[in-house]
C-alpha cells in the first residue's frame, strides 16, 4: 500500500481508477471511480447506490465468503 500525497481531485480520481484495491466511502466520487476501475478489487460500504455484483461488501470483512472472494481475486491477478 502507498499513501497518496494530497493533490488535486483529478489526481486523486486517477489514483482510484488505477488502484489494485479500492476501499470506497459513501460518496459518489469514490463510487464512480470504482465503476471505472476495471483492474482492482473494490470494497464497498452500502449506501443509496447499488454496487455491481463483483464488488465485496465491507460489512462482511470477517465472513468466509469475503475471504474466499479476496483469495480468488488475488490468485487471478498474481
Amino acid at each position: 500500500a502507498k499513501w497518496q500525497d494530497s493533490g488535486s481531485s483529478y489526481t486523486d480520481f486517477l489514483a482510484m481508477l488505477n488502484a489494485d484495491v479500492l476501499i470506497i466511502s459513501k460518496s459518489s466520487f469514490s463510487f464512480t471511480a470504482g465503476l471505472l476501475n476495471k483492474k482492482g478489487i473494490i470494497i464497498y460500504c452500502p449506501f443509496w447506490h447499488s454496487a455491481p455484483p463483483s464488488w465485496l461488501i465491507g460489512e462482511h470483512l470477517r465472513s468466509k465468503d469475503f475471504a474466499l472472494a479476496l483469495e480468488t481475486w488475488i490468485s487471478r491477478n498474481e
